[in-house]
Order: C-alpha cells, then structure tokens, then sequence
C-alpha cells in the first residue's frame, strides 16, 4: 500500500512511518523545517501547511499520484494565552493550520487516491 504522510518530519509521524516501513509499505512524507536522516531512501517534499499556495504546488506532484492511505498530522498549539489577551491574526492562523487548511489538502488529494475497490 502506498502511504502520504502529511508531517512526517513530527515525533509522531516518523513513529507512523518506522512501523510502516517495518511493514514494507510505500511512503512518502512532508517536512516543513527539515527532513528526517533516518529516512533518507523514502521520498519526501517540503510542505508548509500554513499557505494555500504552497498546497497547491504540493498537490500537483505526479510521485502522489494512486496514494491508498493519507495521514495528516500537522497542528499548531499557538496562540497560547487568554483568548481576549492572543492576537485574532494568530487565532485566523492557528485555525488554518489545525483545520481550515488540512481540509483543503484532503480536498485537493482526493482525486489522486487509488481507485482499487478492495479496500
């Protein structure tokens, strides 16, 4: 099965990915500040979840082309503080990167998800 693992850079991605390449899976991974060593036959793309234009460019590469299985793990904690004390541009920012923008990724991956029926 072929995997895209959207922050696979994160603790909780490279986990995913070691247990899915003891499975003998396919995988391919985002980063968005550094790839990971240990990784370094898998493919991968740099991917910053926070601009829609980036996504886009992600989204036209042929190599995600018949993906099974998309794991999107990207987030944000911040803004930290009281709501009426944060900042409202980083409150439009954190809600882009934890939902507004991950659902326009999945929307843009759908049309290359494998077409198999035994799934």
């Amino acid at each position: 099965m072929k995997y895209i693992i959207i922050s696979g850079s994160s603790d909780i991605g490279s986990a995913i990915i070691d247990d899915l390449i003891r499975k003998g899976h396919d995988i391919i991974y985002t980063y968005n500040s550094r790839k990971v060593a240990r990784f370094k036959k898998l493919l991968c793309f740099k991917l910053d979840i926070s601009s829609r234009k980036n996504i886009q460019e992600f989204t036209k590469n042929k190599e995600l082309n018949n993906w099974d299985n998309l794991i999107v793990l990207p987030g944000t904690q911040n803004p930290i503080g009281l709501f009426n004390e944060t900042s409202g541009e980083d409150w439009i920012k954190s809600v882009d990167i934890n939902f507004t923008n991950q659902m326009y990724l999945i929307r843009e991956m759908i049309p290359k998800k494998s077409s198999k029926k035994n799934k």
